[in-house]
Parts: C-alpha cells; sequence; structure tokens
C-alpha cells in the first residue's frame, strides 16, 4: 500500500467531499435556529395571545436545539477537513 500524496489525497477525496457538504448544511441550521430563537422571544414579548406562554417558550427551545446541532455539524465538517489535512501533510512528510 503507497502512501504518496497523490494517493493518500485519491483515498481521502470521500472524507473532503463529505466535509463541504456538512459545512453549508451547518450554516443553513445555524442560521435557522437563530431565526427560530428570535421569533419566539417576539412571540414571548409581543405575542398577541398570552395564553400559550409554553408555545413562545418552545420556539425559544426549538431555535436553540438547532442553533447547537447547526454548531455540531460545523465542528465536525471542520474536523473532517482538518484530519484530512493531517494525513496528506503526514504523507508529504513520510516522502521526504
Amino acid at each position: 500500500m503507497a502512501f504518496d500524496v497523490k494517493s493518500v489525497k485519491k483515498q481521502t477525496g470521500a472524507v473532503l467531499v463529505l466535509s463541504q457538504v456538512l459545512r453549508p448544511l451547518g450554516f443553513v441550521a445555524v442560521v435557522l435556529g437563530i431565526v427560530g430563537i428570535m421569533i419566539g422571544l417576539y412571540l414571548g414579548f409581543y405575542g398577541l395571545n398570552n395564553n400559550l406562554e409554553m408555545f413562545n417558550f418552545e420556539h425559544v427551545l426549538t431555535g436553540t436545539s438547532l442553533l447547537f446541532w447547526g454548531l455540531i455539524l460545523l465542528a465536525a465538517a471542520s474536523l473532517l477537513k482538518a484530519s484530512r489535512s493531517v494525513a496528506v501533510n503526514c504523507a508529504r512528510i513520510a516522502e521526504k
């Protein structure tokens, strides 16, 4: 099994594609989470129907969880990209 730079890049190509897919999904989840939090807070303070206080709190919790999962997706994408870079750099050092 050869561990030159070209073969390592070829073998870890799927990792790069997965990180490129996860990054926009994470950004979208973060933006939707922020919007959900804002809507929940707006409805909580300025809502017309104050009888449904728990419903507004659920908006805030849903937005917060979506924001949290978006951050996890972004961290996973960064981790995958960094691990691929480490593998390629190790192969580059091993060639010398």
